[in-house]
């Protein structure tokens, strides 16, 4: 994994997804881009994500 783009509906979600974040993946970490976003199209999420990985 090299990159990571997660969008967030509640701001204050950012401590818990870090954590996970960290607790998940090992370094060297991939870099990350963090969007607060108004809606989701899936109702009910909280998060989504998408990653860039490299596979060799």
């Amino acid at each position: 994994m090299v990159a990571i783009q997660v969008h967030l509906i509640n701001v204050e979600d950012f401590s818990d997804m870090n954590r996970a974040f960290e607790e998940l993946l090992s370094h060297p970490y991939p870099s990350r881009t963090v969007f607060c976003v108004a809606a989701l199209p899936k109702a009910g999420a909280l998060l989504t994500m998408s990653g860039t990985a490299v596979v060799s």
